[in-house]
């Protein structure tokens, strides 16, 4: 999983947020300053339309009868964004949004404008199945990043996200192969509305490992469930090892699949710096 090596002061998280709501994306604004500063008690939520309950009530009189009314408050929506961002078990989203993502080198701004143009998709006809993103290539390049940033921006829009790690998913898989934990386990993966699998088949990946992830995306493809995929393998790498896997994420990730150069001068690790 790749993460980054300086993590921002709360100044710079404030700085960020307020860059968001100037550009008039307030609701992610708000959505990461709820969870950013959670631990704070003055940034806990507190509604001062329904003090927290979550509805809102007033009274009309009409032909000398008092009617009651309630309704969900405007707050409930953004609490809702908010719990999603808690289960889907992201790596630090506060950290890393797309806004935060450094844009020194040219390679570095085709990834942020096709992770945009990737979280800013919307369906033109009721049938229209949405795409998958592929991050592929050289470690430390900041592809868990924009990746999650990708994933906040979906959670803003209302998608229900699960992030899991690949070889997590692969061992816990594999401890509960043949009992009816693996096939909740494997419905969920297979149905969650949004699936990130971060350093998917790392390593060199076995015949039962290339099996499990047959598994998990071709039911996302049968399904229609977008995945983002995040790899040290380029995607023809993922084609050359199983076709078929290869294949469907190639078909579904088209326009949305990144191929970063095995170049040791981008990995901000070995460089000191974040990608």
């Amino acid at each position: 999983m790749e993460s980054r090596n300086k993590t921002p002061t709360d100044n710079e998280v404030r700085e960020h947020i307020e860059n968001l709501r100037s550009r008039g994306n307030r609701g992610l604004a708000d959505l990461i300053e709820m969870h950013a500063f959670k631990a704070q008690p003055e940034k806990r939520p507190n509604c001062p339309l329904c003090k927290d309950s979550g509805y809102t009530e007033w009274t009309q009189e009409i032909g000398g009868v008092v009617y009651e009314y309630a309704e969900e408050c405007i707050c409930m929506k953004q609490r809702r964004e908010m719990q999603r961002l808690e289960t889907s078990n992201l790596p630090d989203p506060t950290r890393m949004s797309l806004g935060q993502f450094r844009t020194d080198q040219d390679w570095q701004i085709r990834i942020l404008d096709t992770a945009y143009r990737f979280a800013g998709w919307s369906p033109q006809a009721a049938d229209d199945i949405p795409p998958w993103f592929y991050a592929g290539g050289h470690p430390g390049t900041g592809k868990t990043h924009v990746c999650t940033g990708i994933c906040c921006n979906l959670i803003g829009q209302g998608r229900q996200v699960l992030y899991r790690i690949w070889n997590d998913v692969a061992e816990e898989m594999k401890d509960k192969r043949n009992t009816t934990a693996y096939r909740q386990t494997m419905k969920r993966l297979q149905e969650v509305d949004v699936l990130y699998l971060d350093d998917f088949l790392h390593g060199s990946p076995s015949k039962a490992s290339l099996e499990l992830a047959w598994e998990i995306v071709n039911g996302r493809y049968t399904n229609r469930k977008q995945t983002i995929f995040s790899s040290e393998h380029f995607i023809q790498e993922i084609i050359d090892k199983d076709h078929g896997l290869g294949g469907r994420i190639h078909e579904r990730a088209r326009g949305f699949v990144l191929g970063i150069a095995r170049d040791a001068t981008r990995d901000y690790r070995t460089k000191g710096e974040m990608a």
